[in-house]
């Protein structure tokens, strides 16, 4: 997979910060948030800037190893689709914040709520309020509220939350 868009409906946290668990299992990859959240990604050099700029070779392939976030900066899916493209082929995993199936598999995130629809297949986030309904669905840690603030603020994901979202990749996405 060179990309996959990432989005949860029903929390705005786990909107947030799943997209960069699920990046920060991989040697090296590129957030890039589609704007479609209510959390907004620290950061000045922006999705916006890009498209309104044009990228550079060094926006386009990474520089060194790690996570890198693009945060989105006020431009529309489709406006800056082109620079998307790009960026998916340039790096070696993309994980786009917000529902865009054109580019790659999409994964939703649903949090164990009462009330929540459970539609598989998604990455079901325990709350210990309900378990799933069915056993074999894919169940993962959500994150402490202190690690929420730090992951949205810029910081790394614990790798003991990394290391239990890292079965996603294995999950057989459609």
């Amino acid at each position: 997979m060179a990309a996959v868009a990432v989005d949860c409906l029903h929390d705005a946290v786990l909107d947030a910060v799943a997209p960069i668990v699920l990046a920060s299992a991989h040697d090296t990859a590129l957030v890039v948030d589609l704007g479609e959240g209510s959390i907004v990604y620290p950061g000045e050099h922006t999705l916006a800037a890009l498209v309104n700029d044009g990228p550079r070779l060094v926006d386009l392939t990474p520089d060194r190893k790690g996570l890198a976030v693009l945060p989105n900066g006020g431009v529309g899916v489709e406006e800056s689709a082109e620079v998307i493209w790009a960026l998916i082929e340039g790096w070696p995993l993309v994980v786009l914040r917000g529902r865009a199936d054109q580019f790659g598999v999409h994964i939703p995130v649903v949090p164990l709520y009462p009330g929540v629809d459970q539609h598989d297949p998604a990455v079901f986030v325990s709350t210990g309020l309900i378990e799933p309904i069915d056993a074999d669905s894919l169940v993962v840690p959500g994150p402490s509220r202190a690690t929420a603030r730090r992951v949205i603020g810029g910081g790394s994901a614990p790798r003991r939350l990394v290391s239990a979202w890292e079965k996603v990749w294995s999950h057989p996405w459609r």
